[in-house]
């Protein structure tokens, strides 16, 4: 049997089970951490239905339902400047770590109550646990990382700037720093993470071992899709820049298009520009004889390309390929107007290198003109309540990205698609068609190599003009 000072700072593990070893199963993780609790508030009763059944499914025995706190019900300091639900998050994790304090625990493992398990979740944790520095103060199970981790053994990396506090544990040598870095704070608490992950050795699993459920977040007070947490993705650090710098964005503008339609380019342009650091390049493909745009609007990042009008939309997208694939290896196709949320746009982007082509989205979302001024006042999304597009209280046009993935051509309106450019390229080498730069046909590329679908969302901009309010 397992004793808890095995995880005390100097004594490391002295097992290492996996999934082919018997003696594995006698292992569980309440042998490892003395308390381990469920944060879930009093009116979401259904989740902790929900993460009983989980935590049974998963051998995780003994766990204490702690009810959070309820910030859009308690009073808000002034000083607060996010959501009701996070100033309840961030004090209901101090009152976790404080009431393992005042019960003496050596170590308190932390769920929150939309998370979901990894396949096999004993023996991968048991093995990255066989791994674990034994100088740890947290170990996260999963995060969304800011900078690029550094492994630091089989299974664990060491992590300086992460996010998401929805599976850690805290040794108690980090009990009083933690509650003194975020007790009466006016930070979130994912911020004040920050400063404990810089201060003090921290630790991830690698792969991921556990994520957060996609849905309603009652902190963030919108509905969130952290899918890329399930494929264990970094999204930032030097590397994710690198791969954003081989990345231009072909944007697709149509001759005659409206004032509204050209504004939402704009504002896509702005988003690129500002979301990605500079790192990402965007190429517009203009048909027509003679230019729309702005040229002062158009930030340092953005090429043009003026096409014949006769030209359709695919030979331009192939002719801008031709051209772009010699100094990009990533291609992104799509049009003025949809807009992916920058996570998504990022984790795509990175499948793309697993599977060579992903399509961008599985589900177009028509945003009102209301909703889409709001996406325009903040690019990131905050604001934007989906909710009702989901319910159907908010009239929209919903289109699978599956029907237009399996015609196997552009044919759609708006299209998503990131492809690897030597791909693209061979495609046109090696195509029957007579032109001398034939379209995009995805047919081939979907034969020569597996193609990801996309689990997330894009957003339409409406191409209306905004509604002023009457002078009268």
């Amino acid at each position: 049997m397992l004793f808890q000072d095995q995880l005390d700072p100097g004594v490391a593990l002295e097992f290492e089970p996996d999934s082919q070893s018997p003696d594995a199963k006698k292992y569980n993780v309440n042998d490892v951490f003395p308390l381990i609790v469920c944060l879930n508030l009093k009116r979401r009763s259904d989740r902790w239905h929900r993460m009983q059944a989980r935590f049974a499914a998963n051998q995780i025995d003994d766990v204490i339902c702690f009810e959070a706190i309820d910030g859009t019900r308690s009073a808000v300091p002034d000083s607060w400047r996010s959501t009701p639900g996070a100033y309840g998050c961030l004090q209901s994790h101090v009152a976790i770590v404080e009431h393992a304090r005042d019960l003496g625990v050596s170590s308190v493992l932390i769920f929150e109550d939309d998370v979901d398990f990894a396949e096999d979740f004993q023996n991968r944790l048991f093995a990255a646990l066989a791994h674990l520095p034994g100088n740890w103060q947290m170990f996260f199970l999963g995060a969304i990382e800011l900078e690029d981790p550094v492994p630091v053994s089989p299974g664990i990396t060491r992590i300086t700037k992460a996010y998401s506090t929805f599976a850690y544990a805290i040794h108690q040598n980090l009990f009083e720093a933690f509650i003194q870095m975020n007790k009466g704070s006016d930070q979130l608490l994912d911020i004040n993470s920050f400063m404990l992950q810089k201060n003090y050795p921290c630790y991830c699993a690698s792969p991921y071992l556990a994520w957060v459920d996609s849905g309603y977040s009652d902190a963030q007070e919108k509905i969130e899709n952290h899918w890329y947490l399930r494929e264990s993705l970094i999204l930032f650090g030097q590397n994710a820049n690198q791969l954003l710098a081989e990345t231009c964005v072909l944007i697709h503008l149509n001759e005659n298009s409206t004032r509204a339609a050209l504004e939402n380019l704009y504002f896509l342009l702005e988003y690129y520009f500002e979301y990605f650091q500079g790192y990402l390049s965007v190429c517009i493909l203009e048909q027509g004889q003679c230019s729309q745009l702005d040229v002062k609007r158009l930030p340092k990042n953005t090429r043009h390309m003026l096409s014949d009008k006769k030209s359709t939309r695919e030979h331009t997208f192939a002719r801008a390929a031709d051209k772009l694939a010699k100094v990009f290896d990533y291609l992104v196709l799509t049009t003025n107007g949809l807009y992916l949320q920058p996570m998504d746009f990022r984790g795509n982007l990175q499948m793309c290198q697993r599977y060579r082509s992903t399509s961008g989205f599985c589900r177009q979302i028509k945003l009102t003109v209301k909703d889409s001024q709001t996406l325009k006042a903040n690019a990131d999304g905050r604001g934007l309540d989906l909710s009702g597009y989901q319910n159907r209280q908010k009239s929209n046009t919903e289109v699978s990205w599956r029907q237009a993935f399996d015609n196997k051509r552009l044919e759609h309106d708006n299209c998503y698609f990131f492809i690897e450019t030597r791909l693209c390229l061979s495609l046109f080498e090696n195509s029957s068609c007579q032109d001398k730069l034939p379209g995009i046909d995805l047919s081939r590329l979907d034969r020569k190599v597996p193609g990801y679908r996309a689990v997330n969302n894009a957003l339409l901009l409406s191409c209306q003009p905004s509604i002023k309010p009457s002078n009268q």
